[in-house]
C-alpha cells in the first residue's frame, strides 16, 4: 500500500512505459544529509557543489554551465539528473535551451549547502 509519503513517476522510454517510486523522507531531517552526500561524499560532489553555485548566481541551461565552469557538456547533463532526481534543481522548458534553477527544497537549505560548500573548498575542493 502508498501513503502520502510515496509517489510514483511514470514516464516513457522507446515505448514503454517505465514507473520509478520515490519515498518522500521527512525534508528537516533528510534535507542536511542529502546536501552532504550530494556535494561532498560522492564522486563528483565537487562538480556538483560547482554547478549548484552557478546556478544560485543565475539560472543557466546545461551548455552555458559546461562553458562557464569548463566541464565536459555531458558531464553536465549527468550531474543535472542527479541533481533533479534529488529534488536539488527544477528545469524551466525543454530540450537544448531548457533552464535550470535552484529547487525550493535547495533554497530552503541553502545556508546548509554554503556551509557543506565553504568546507569542502577548504579542504581542498575536489578528491
Amino acid at each position: 500500500m502508498v501513503d502520502s509519503s510515496h509517489f510514483i513517476e511514470a514516464f516513457f522510454v522507446n515505448d514503454f512505459i517505465w514507473f520509478e517510486c520515490f519515498l518522500a523522507l521527512p525534508v528537516m531531517r533528510s534535507g542536511k544529509r542529502l546536501l552532504h552526500w550530494i556535494v561532498a561524499g560522492t564522486a563528483g560532489g565537487y562538480n556538483r557543489g560547482r554547478i549548484l553555485v552557478a546556478l544560485f548566481e543565475n539560472p543557466r541551461n546545461a551548455n552555458m554551465l559546461a562553458k562557464d565552469l569548463d566541464l565536459d557538456y555531458k558531464t553536465v547533463q549527468h550531474h543535472l539528473r542527479m541533481l533533479q532526481k534529488n529534488r536539488l534543481v527544477i528545469e524551466q522548458g525543454s530540450g537544448y535551451g531548457s533552464l535550470f534553477f535552484p529547487s525550493d527544497l535547495l533554497e530552503e537549505y541553502e545556508e546548509v549547502f554554503w556551509e557543506i560548500w565553504n568546507k569542502l573548498k577548504k579542504k581542498g575542493g575536489e578528491k
